[in-house]
């Protein structure tokens, strides 16, 4: 409406098309943010490909973002399915990961990993970081939101030293029968 506005207004007062313009280029702008934060409340889409496409579009954000070294391998069955909950939480758990490999841990490279059959996956992310104190394990609010997220989605969470440097955590599941309830950690 406002292309077709702008166009009326050229012939007529040529002055403000300037303005026209640069009101659409702002609107525009605007639909772009919304459509970017709307993305990241819910990053994991199982028509866009579900929890692999994700990953593997984070690996390349976050490439750009920390000028890291970042590859990503799927091995996933055909009948492997995450609901967007479970898949956006092991999302975010990546997420996490690759921004304390870049912010905490100073890493150059990180290698993400997701291996997943119908009743089971691993994520493994590895960085060749500074790694961090035993002491910080226990206490960083960033790891504890990343195991609390594994436990709602009934997988194990293991950080550990990447030899001979850095760190690899690795977030393991096997998919229970239907109606098994698990039991969710405190942060």
């Amino acid at each position: 409406m406002l292309r077709g506005l702008a166009t009326r207004i050229q012939s007529r007062c040529p002055d403000v098309v300037d303005n026209v313009n640069e009101v659409v280029a702002l609107v525009n702008q605007s639909i772009d943010t919304a459509r970017s934060l709307a993305r990241g409340l819910l990053p994991v889409r199982a028509e866009s490909g579900g929890i692999a496409a994700a990953l593997k579009a984070l690996a390349l954000r976050d490439r750009d973002l920390y000028d890291l070294v970042v590859t990503f391998r799927d091995e996933v069955a055909s009948d492997f399915a995450l609901n967007e909950t479970n898949a956006s939480h092991l999302y975010r758990i990546a997420q996490e990961a690759l921004t304390n490999a870049a912010r905490h841990g100073h890493a150059t490279r990180v290698d993400m990993a997701l291996c997943a059959s119908a009743t089971a996956f691993t994520l493994r992310i590895a960085d060749d970081g500074k790694g961090f104190p035993k002491a910080q394990v226990a206490t960083g609010m960033g790891l504890k939101i990343m195991r609390y997220r594994a436990g709602m989605i009934g997988a194990s969470f293991e950080i550990e030293a990447n030899e001979p440097h850095g760190t690899v955590i690795t977030v393991i599941a096997e998919r229970p029968a239907p109606g098994v309830l698990q039991s969710v950690p405190a942060i």
